[in-house]
């Protein structure tokens, strides 16, 4: 698995786009349903279905391993969401704690950690 991490709008599909051009099976998190995750060559937006599943109410426990079980070739990009002013609204505290610690866990897991900013992508591991 690779994982592309950053600030949004820093570039990170436009160079996922370059980087690997090989992959055309994209998800996009904002739409997508896990079992598209298992087919999907990359998955774009990942945060946007953390949200989406926190809302649901569902628990996130074991996605990862499931995931990295089911599709270990994946390419995953998901918005660094931790930096910045710390929300008010509880449910968003939630949220930026859930996205970083799924990052955390994706990012122990990869081969590869990239983080783009500027549309630079910088190897971290």
């Amino acid at each position: 698995m690779v994982f592309v991490t950053g600030g949004s709008w820093q570039g990170k599909r436009e160079w996922a786009n370059k980087t690997f051009p090989e992959l055309t099976n994209i998800v996009d998190g904002e739409t997508a349903e896990f079992s598209d995750f298992v087919q999907a060559q990359r998955i774009d937006r990942l945060h946007l279905w953390i949200r989406r599943k926190m809302k649901e109410g569902g628990s996130l426990d074991g996605y990862v391993d499931r995931l990295l079980q089911q599709n270990p070739d994946v390419v995953i990009l998901m918005d660094e969401v931790g930096s910045g002013v710390v929300p008010v609204d509880k449910e968003e505290r939630a949220y930026r704690e859930k996205v970083g610690r799924i990052g955390c866990e994706i990012a122990e897991k990869a081969q590869s950690v990239y983080r783009v900013i500027c549309g630079i992508g910088t190897e971290i591991k």
